[in-house]
């Protein structure tokens, strides 16, 4: 199978196996990254429930671990390739920059490990 047919497929199945599998996420996870989720108001491909349901999923767990969402209006599934995707840009790197890493040093491993032991594959940087 194509690699990308196998990322359909996998991604597809896996709303009928959410709890096992290569898609499987552990929602109560406390030492996870900040997650900002970003949807489009006009999104047909991923509609707004969507974003809102998976936010809601995560934060009914009660863990610690931030998540946001925002929502744009008027903007589709291809919310950046759209006119005016600086002001999307500017939202999530302003949030990355405040919101988010005032939680970056609470998960962030020790510099060339990672939690679970394996090897690096990140090259990003904790924030000053």
């Amino acid at each position: 199978m194509n690699a990308y047919n196998r990322v359909l497929f996998e991604g597809v199945l896996a709303l009928f196996n959410e709890g096992r599998g290569v898609t499987k996420v552990d929602y109560t996870r406390a030492d996870r990254a900040p997650l900002l989720v970003i949807m489009g108001g006009e999104d047909h491909v991923v509609p707004p429930a969507i974003g809102k349901a998976l936010v809601k999923k995560y934060r009914r767990t009660e863990s610690s671990a931030v998540v946001e969402y925002k929502e744009f209006p008027g903007r589709t599934h291809r919310m950046v390739g759209q006119g005016g995707w600086e002001e999307i840009a500017d939202f999530a790197l302003d949030w990355a920059a405040t919101s988010g890493s005032r939680h970056v040093r609470r998960w962030w491993p020790t510099p060339g490990t990672r939690a679970d032991g394996a090897s690096p594959h990140c090259r990003c940087a904790p924030a000053g």
